[in-house]
């Protein structure tokens, strides 16, 4: 069992932006996108930062773990410099993972299946990974070129990825929550049998949407099919190939 604490992370530079938080903001990068309401980061009208931090190597720690060791650390810090543990609206945020992220990943032994899956926290607390309650995912996919983003469901993707898109020019996989508190977040995969039980209690429910901020919860997947998929991988993880 790894024994890594958060401040262990590796993590690239961040992209970090003052806003207004009595207006309404969007925040993006590469790898994340905040919509921020107004108010939610608290009354000062200058001063306030959000930051959104690529982590290449957060450990699997817990029921659960970060997919690929992959995961988006979000902070706020306000006109002091001091940290905003609470928000006061949840933001809806995206994880976003392009062509070459998502290859990657496949490329590194993940199977595309285990890309459906739930967003989950770490808790800072606990050291652990836990579900966030609620998160949704989809897919956008660019056919050529400058062509429109054409959305779809994680379940088509993954179906017709090496044959009706194998040869999309670009395609992004979002991952949509909505915290109540910032901190580090990543689609997770399973790690043990008491995970497997979670998964297999609520494996017919993923994809419903729900705004119930960060607290942990069963995980569950858009097809049975995933579930199965994550089911094999972990027997496969405990016994070998």
């Amino acid at each position: 069992t790894l024994n890594q604490t958060q401040s262990n992370f590796v993590s690239s530079a961040p992209k970090t932006v003052s806003m207004n938080p009595t207006k309404d903001n969007v925040v993006s990068s590469d790898v994340a996108k905040l919509t921020i309401p107004a108010g939610t980061l608290g009354k000062n009208a200058t001063g306030t930062n959000v930051s959104i931090k690529n982590v290449t190597n957060a450990p699997k720690m817990g029921a659960f773990g970060a997919l690929g060791n992959q995961a988006v650390e979000i902070s706020t810090t306000d006109s002091e410099g001091k940290t905003i543990t609470n928000l006061n609206n949840s933001v809806t945020t995206e994880i976003t993972m392009n062509k070459t992220r998502v290859e990657a990943l496949i490329n590194s032994g993940i199977s595309a299946e285990k890309l459906n899956t739930p967003v989950g926290f770490f808790n800072k607390a606990t050291n652990t990974w836990e579900v966030v309650k609620g998160s949704t995912i989809y897919v956008t996919r660019q056919p050529t070129s400058g062509a429109a983003y054409i959305t779809t469901t994680i379940t088509d993707w993954t179906n017709k990825r090496t044959t009706d898109y194998a040869n999309d020019y670009d395609y992004i996989i979002h991952y949509v929550f909505k915290p109540s508190h910032f901190t580090l977040f990543a689609p997770i995969e399973i790690q043990d049998s008491h995970a497997v039980a979670e998964f297999r209690s609520a494996a017919p429910a993923f994809g419903k949407a729900q705004t119930t901020p960060c607290r942990a919860a069963a995980p569950a997947f858009s097809s049975i099919s995933s579930f199965f998929s994550h089911l094999f991988d972990f027997f496969r993880l405990k016994t070998g190939p």
